[in-house]
């Protein structure tokens, strides 16, 4: 028994080692607290008077005595329920994301010097809510094991799930563009502050990218890892120093929030349609409507695909040309087509092939807009 015991024991030590667990660089709070100095014209090696950490007091509302010692304390006074500050800009954010303008039109100055918000008591509870959810609210989220500790309610408090659901099912999200007496309300409101119509919002470039794989059935749905390099237009490759296309050309077609970013190279499709520059603070998106955007939705390589592989889902998805023009109607536009359209589209597609219908579908204002 030894000598097989010493046989099997020389064997293991020539299998290959365990490969070593995954690993990351975390934050945590040390014992000892490392001095902090004022440095001369920002040079490490030229350090002056010591300073204590404290909180910035041009920051610190009127008799404020919170004075953090470390990154902790800082990150429980921005969650802490006496200060709204935190939550107030958050659903100011989700707000202005969903409906196209803020309730606070200047969402990265909520101080003397911005804009009063046009529903303050809106924007107060919905901060409310969002610190302390009520259960009498329908769109309710479930606490989950993430480490937060759970209203008395069992509401995870702080979900912006939560807060997007509550907003996207309200009745004043889902009112019309199309708004009934719109003559004389514009008279009363033209800029729409009372929101007595739905804000008609173009979708950003992400949106729209993703939505183009997502109906052609070609979204490669997973997540986390590291960032993705799609292949470039020649013309704009030449110049892309350290865009490695090379790897599975699957990875390809994830979400565009898994493109990499660099800061002096913009995704062309994504750089049309108003994508922020990564040097600047971008506290509103502009979205504006410009000739190259068409162009890019007519003749991009995005498109293109796009069109060529929903027309394939639709030739093996559905038998005869009016399923396929229904089908393709209720995956672009998310709608069934009226009579005219079946009979616009039957006329098309006896002189055009089936990918060319999807590339003017993409092109629709309907399409491209949420109304």
């Amino acid at each position: 028994k030894r000598a097989r015991y010493s046989e099997l024991l020389d064997a293991a030590k020539k299998l290959p080692g365990r490969p070593a667990l995954p690993t990351c660089r975390a934050m945590g709070d040390g014992k000892a607290q490392t001095p902090t100095f004022i440095l001369h014209r920002g040079e490490y090696s030229q350090p002056r008077e010591q300073v204590a950490p404290a909180f910035p007091g041009v920051l610190a509302t009127p008799g404020a005595t919170l004075a953090p010692k470390r990154r902790a304390d800082l990150a429980d006074w921005l969650v802490n329920p006496q200060n709204p500050l935190t939550a107030r800009v958050m659903v100011n954010r989700i707000w202005q994301h969903h409906f196209g303008q803020a309730l606070v039109e200047t969402p990265s100055d909520f101080g003397t010097r911005g804009v009063k918000p046009t529903h303050p008591e809106l924007l107060d509870w919905l901060a409310s809510e969002f610190m302390n959810p009520s259960s009498s609210i329908s769109p309710s989220t479930p606490a989950t094991s993430s480490g937060q500790a759970s209203s008395g309610n069992g509401l995870q408090p702080w979900s912006m799930k939560r807060m997007h659901k509550l907003m996207l099912m309200s009745a004043t999200y889902r009112q019309s563009v199309f708004a009934d007496q719109a003559d004389r309300a514009r008279d009363i409101d033209p800029a729409n502050h009372l929101y007595w119509h739905m804000n008609r919002n173009r979708l950003e470039g992400e949106v729209l990218r993703d939505t183009l794989l997502a109906v052609s059935g070609k979204l490669n749905e997973d997540m986390g890892g590291p960032g993705v390099f799609p292949p470039l237009p020649a013309d704009v490759f030449k110049g892309a120093a350290g865009w490695n296309t090379g790897g599975n050309p699957r990875e390809f077609s994830r979400r565009s929030i898994y493109i990499f970013a660099r800061r002096n190279l913009r995704f062309p499709f994504l750089e049309v349609f108003d994508a922020p520059d990564s040097n600047l603070s971008c506290p509103i998106r502009e979205r504006s409507t410009t000739a190259p955007q068409s162009l890019m939705l007519l003749n991009s390589d995005d498109v293109m695909s796009a069109s060529k592989i929903t027309s394939e889902r639709l030739m093996k998805e559905a038998g005869s040309e009016k399923e396929r023009v229904i089908l393709a109607y209720r995956l672009v536009l998310g709608r069934l087509p009226t009579e005219r359209e079946l009979t616009e589209c039957h006329e098309f597609l006896a002189r055009a092939p089936m990918s060319e219908l999807c590339r003017a579908l993409f092109n629709l204002n309907e399409f491209v807009y949420v109304e």
